[in-house]
């Protein structure tokens, strides 16, 4: 089992609200333009260290000591955007992100600088990157003509997860980091992730039915 840009991609997009809604034959379609938006925008961006973007653009980082743990959720960051002020600010959690940097044998800085990237994605978009409002619509309801739509919002998870890895020259797409995480912490399972697996090579063309 490789932890190739695609299949965690696929992991990624698999955790969507509307995932069962995509049809089959277009997975691999979103999946591979997400990530080419991320790695573009990359690109796209003059070489510095992400602190520097940050003060470029006038974000503050602001670090508490607890979890993130919000109900049965828990937070690696979060990003503030206030259009009318102007006042940006990512919100780390220290705790949580030592927990992970532990579970990866990474150090709490280098975990809390992939993090902060993969925030830093979230304000270009909103700034007027490409966005996931550019992708086509999955319909989740059809019926006499009535239709509803909706974004599949995972896809911009992954653009920063493609992001990110293009940026800090990483040599995985950084959710991989939650996946060592969990099966670490006994959260999920080697062969539930080995179902997934096999379930990408079907979905992707890469293993004959």
């Amino acid at each position: 089992m490789e932890y190739s840009n695609h299949f965690l991609g696929y992991l990624e997009l698999g955790e969507d609200l509307f995932f069962d809604k995509v049809p089959k034959d277009e997975i691999s379609k979103y999946v591979e333009r997400a990530l080419s938006v991320g790695k573009e925008t990359a690109a796209q961006l003059e070489i510095a260290s992400i602190t520097q973007h940050l003060e470029q653009a006038g974000i503050a980082c602001e670090v508490k000591e607890d979890d993130g743990a919000f109900f049965r959720v828990k937070f690696r960051a979060q990003f503030e955007y206030d259009r009318r002020k102007a006042q940006h600010k990512i919100i780390l959690y220290k705790k949580s992100l030592e927990e992970l940097a532990q579970a990866n044998q990474l150090s709490y800085e280098q975990v809390k600088e992939i993090v902060l990237t993969h925030e830093f994605y979230h304000y270009l978009e909103l700034k007027g990157t490409e966005t996931i409002s550019t992708f086509e619509p999955v319909t989740t309801f059809n019926w006499l003509g009535l239709t509803r739509t909706a974004q599949l919002v995972r896809l911009s998870e992954i653009a920063a997860n493609a992001f990110t890895k293009a940026l800090l020259k990483l040599d995985n797409l950084p959710n991989v980091l939650d996946y060592r995480y969990m099966l670490k912490g006994g959260l999920i399972s080697k062969q539930m992730l080995e179902s997934k697996y096999e379930e990408f090579e079907q979905v992707f063309g890469l293993k004959s039915s």
